[in-house]
C-alpha cells in the first residue's frame, strides 16, 4: 500500500509508502466540514502534508572506472489539497441516500532537494526548488447505504479537469452511528494526470484512515 506517489516528467517515479509517511512526517492535517439544508449541502475538504527525509549513500562519478563519491540528499515536500463542492440530493430512502455534487479542487505542491556531493560540505552543495498549483472543476456523487440499524457504508466519487488533464477521487468506508457522532473506517484515493506540466507527470494520494464525524 502506498499513500503518496508522483512521477516526474523524466519518467522517474517517487513512491512513499505508509511507513515512510509516519517516519518522515513533519506535519499533517485532514479535515472536512459540511452543512446541509433540505436537499442542498455544501462541503469543504482539506488535506495538508509536510514530509522531510535525508539519505546518505555512495554514487559512481563518470570520470573513470571505480571512482565513487559520498552523497547526502535531503528532500522536503509540502502539499495542500482543497476540495470545495455543493450538492443536491437525488435519492433519499430508508436504505440509501445519494447526492449529485459539483465543485472545484485546488492542489499546491512545493518541493526542495538538496544534494551534498563529496566533501567537504557545503562547498559542493546544490539546491533545487520547484512549486506549482492547479485548479480543476469536478463533478461526482456521494452517499450512504444502510447496512444495519446503526451501520452504514459511505461512497464518494468524482472526476474533473482544468489546469490538469484529469483528476479523480474514490472513497469508501464503513461507519457506526452513535447519537451525535459517527466512527468510520475508510479508504481514499485521489489522483491527477498533469500531461504537459513541466515537472510532474502524475500524482496520487491513497490509503486507509479512521475518521470521526460530529453532527451538530
Amino acid at each position: 500500500m502506498h499513500f503518496f506517489q508522483c512521477c516526474l516528467r523524466s519518467g522517474t517515479g517517487i513512491d512513499v509508502d505508509a511507513g515512510d509517511i509516519v517516519d518522515n512526517l513533519d506535519g499533517a492535517f485532514v479535515g472536512t466540514i459540511g452543512a446541509r439544508k433540505g436537499k442542498w449541502s455544501f462541503m469543504a475538504d482539506l488535506i495538508y502534508l509536510s514530509l522531510a527525509d535525508d539519505e546518505k549513500g555512495v554514487a559512481t562519478i563518470p570520470v573513470g572506472p571505480g571512482v565513487t563519491s559520498p552523497i547526502d540528499a535531503g528532500v522536503d515536500l509540502e502539499g495542500r489539497v482543497v476540495t470545495l463542492s455543493g450538492a443536491r440530493n437525488v435519492m433519499d430512502s430508508e436504505q440509501a441516500t445519494f447526492d449529485l455534487l459539483v465543485g472545484a479542487r485546488y492542489l499546491k505542491l512545493e518541493s526542495d532537494l538538496t544534494l551534498d556531493v563529496g566533501a567537504p560540505a557545503p562547498a559542493n552543495r546544490q539546491t533545487f526548488s520547484d512549486s506549482g498549483s492547479v485548479w480543476d472543476a469536478i463533478i461526482g456523487i456521494n452517499g450512504q447505504i444502510k447496512l444495519a440499524d446503526k451501520w452504514y457504508m459511505s461512497l464518494c466519487g468524482d472526476v474533473g479537469t482544468g489546469d490538469s488533464k484529469t483528476t479523480w477521487q474514490a472513497y469508501t468506508g464503513i461507519g457506526y452511528r452513535f447519537s451525535k457522532v459517527d466512527l468510520e473506517l475508510a479508504y481514499r484515493h485521489i489522483e491527477w494526470d498533469f500531461d504537459d506540466r513541466p515537472v510532474f507527470d502524475d500524482l496520487n494520494f491513497s490509503g486507509p484512515f479512521a475518521g470521526l464525524n460530529i453532527r451538530f
